[in-house]
């Protein structure tokens, strides 16, 4: 066996030395093959004779917001940036926390979009525990902070007295109007000859007949 260069090896047959190929490197000299890159990395080039893979330092990092789970051994060379594969939407990747061989999940109240380095707090008015933002829907509404009540989704049920069209929008029913329900949209006005009065520190509201009051005089 030929004594090879440093990023060449020597095939037990053909007893020429060749230079590796891309995703692989040899750092020693009288190897009889090429050492593949591990998970995470990639050699995207061809050695050549000026630039020859001698060491693991040759292959390269996926980007941030990409994985590559595997080492060429078992889905075959990785010898280009697009055997990374991109993060989705909830999970994100970077050199600091991982070795980019996964993606790493948002934590709770937490989103980001595919192909994230890093998470991000749910804006107000969101849904974000699949990982994604969805707005709100009618009866709920969101502040931006997930309620210890309700862990699973920070937006939380409309309280009675209250209407949440969606999003952020929490209003008090306001005079004439009143809402005995929880998760309801809109208030509902009062019957004629009825007034309402809301108490909002309490999130209830009450409606009275007029003339009560002149009855029981």
């Amino acid at each position: 066996m030929p004594c090879c260069s440093a990023g060449q090896y020597s095939g037990p047959a053909s007893g020429v030395c060749s230079i590796c190929a891309a995703g692989t490197y040899t750092s020693s000299s009288s190897s009889a093959v090429c050492t593949i890159c591990p998970a995470g990395k990639y050699l995207a080039d061809k050695a050549r004779d000026a630039l020859l893979h001698d060491s693991i330092s040759d292959c390269q990092m996926c980007g941030t917001g990409t994985k590559l789970e595997d080492d060429g051994d078992t889905a075959g060379l990785h010898d280009s940036a697009d055997d990374c594969v991109q993060c989705g939407p909830g999970y994100y990747s970077n050199e600091e926390e991982t070795l980019m061989t996964s993606c790493q999940e948002c934590p709770d109240g937490q989103v980001s979009p595919a192909g994230a380095s890093a998470c991000s707090s749910c804006p107000a008015g969101y849904d974000c525990s699949e990982g994604e933002t969805a707005a709100c829907d009618a009866g709920t509404y969101s502040n931006g902070n997930t309620q210890a009540s309700h862990p699973d989704s920070p937006c939380r049920p409309c309280e009675k007295g209250y209407s949440c069209p969606g999003g952020t929008d929490h209003s008090p029913c306001r005079q004439g109007s009143h809402q005995p329900d929880t998760s309801q949209s809109t208030c509902l006005s009062c019957p004629t000859g009825n007034t309402k009065r809301t108490l909002a520190k309490t999130h209830a509201s009450t409606a009275r007949l007029g003339t009560s009051a002149l009855k029981g005089q």
